[in-house]
This record gives structure tokens, C-alpha cells and sequence, in this order.
């Protein structure tokens, strides 16, 4: 025999296996596929919810800012610790 030259022989059984597979492959990608998008639209959503949080936080850090007292100055401050 010659290299390349054997025959194969396929029974339609066997071509029946392989589509099934094709097919339960391809079924497979496209559930990961959906699975995947509703993780990327959920991380999107944590992502917009920790930038409104961060926004909050430093809204509410200026807001105690602005009603806290101001410092005195650090000549007061040392006379204060000599007492």
C-alpha cells in the first residue's frame, strides 16, 4: 500500500454521531455564551453601583468636612499641649 491511499470506510451511524456532537457543541457555546453575558451585565451593574456608592461617600465626607469646625492654628495647638 501507498501512503494516502487507504480508505475509510463511514458508516451513516458514525455521520449521525458526529452531527449529534456538532450540535451538542454548539448548543453548549451558545448557553456559555449567554452565560457569559448575564455575568458581563451583572459585573456591569456591581461596577455602576460601586461608582454611585463612591460618589455618595464623598459627598458625605464633604458634608462632614463642611460642618466640622475648622482646625486651630498650629501655634494654638502646641499651646494647648503645654498646658
Amino acid at each position: 500500500m501507498t501512503a494516502g491511499t487507504d480508505r475509510v470506510r463511514v458508516t451513516e451511524e458514525d455521520l449521525s454521531t458526529v452531527i449529534q456532537c456538532q450540535t451538542d457543541a454548539s448548543t453548549q457555546v451558545q448557553k456559555l455564551q449567554a452565560s457569559h453575558k448575564t455575568l458581563q451585565d451583572r459585573l456591569d451593574m456591581l461596577d455602576d453601583a460601586r461608582l454611585r456608592n463612591n460618589i455618595k461617600i464623598r459627598g458625605i465626607a464633604k458634608s462632614i468636612d463642611d460642618r466640622a469646625p475648622p482646625l486651630p492654628p498650629k501655634a494654638t495647638l502646641g499651646k494647648l499641649a503645654s498646658q
